[in-house]
């Protein structure tokens, strides 16, 4: 991956917080292909040290595809687009915090386990 562990580890560890999270989240807007595609990058970014929360987020967010907003806009109206653009941001924030709650504190070191690339 070109972006290095301690950038990563920095910016979307575990002590980046709500700071870790909105760039998670922002990540997810501009991503845009098929999921199937996004999950190899989430993999890599959690065995380098991301926080499971900022992974959440950048899968909630991923919907949202910016680059797709005007097209949204000019079919469904922008009160639509809006509405749909900001409850899957803030959703972001909510499902962070509830997946690492319900998949407990260990997942991550058991993932990165079966993962090899401690």
């Amino acid at each position: 991956m070109w972006v290095n562990d301690e950038f990563i580890m920095k910016h979307l560890g575990d002590q980046s917080g709500v700071k870790g999270l909105a760039l998670g989240a922002g990540l997810g807007t501009v991503l845009h292909g098929p999921l199937i595609g996004v999950f190899p990058l989430l993999q890599a970014l959690l065995a380098k040290g991301a926080k499971l929360g900022v992974v959440v987020a950048i899968v909630s967010t991923w919907a949202m595809k910016v680059p797709m907003i005007p097209l949204e806009i000019k079919l469904f109206g922008w009160m639509f687009t809006l509405l749909r653009s900001g409850l899957l941001f803030v959703s972001a924030f909510v499902m962070a915090p509830l997946m690492e709650w319900a998949l407990g504190a260990n997942w991550i070191q058991r993932f990165r386990g079966a993962s090899g690339e401690e």
